[in-house]
């Protein structure tokens, strides 16, 4: 009888650990605007926890270096000590191709780059 339970119990402590696996987060890398766009957006999400901005669209031109953390819900949130504004939540696609923001009424969409 006892062990019957432990047997039992066992198998819901192993199928309720794989019912809490987290995803890998996708998000590592560059992501950025196509070659020949003149804005030449860029976004690179270091594994260090490090990120890189730039966005050439705006004057003045910006380029901010930082920390990211990443949200509960995906979202990448860019930490700078810079004065200037940009945009500093990114949502990353579950498939880690696209990046996308808001910063008031602008919107944009970064494609992994290669």
């Amino acid at each position: 009888m006892k062990r019957s339970i432990l047997n039992i119990l066992s198998i819901i402590v192993v199928s309720v650990s794989f019912a809490f696996n987290t995803p890998t987060f996708q998000g590592i890398g560059s992501f950025g605007v196509c070659s020949d766009d003149p804005s030449n957006i860029i976004l690179s999400i270091n594994s260090d926890q490090t990120f890189r901005y730039s966005d050439y669209s705006m004057s003045p031109a910006i380029d901010v270096t930082g920390i990211w953390s990443l949200k509960k819900n995906g979202t990448v949130v860019l930490v700078s000590d810079s004065e200037l504004a940009f945009h500093d939540k990114w949502k990353i696609s579950e498939d880690g191709m696209t990046a996308t923001s808001r910063n008031g009424l602008s919107f944009y969409a970064l494609k992994r780059m290669k």
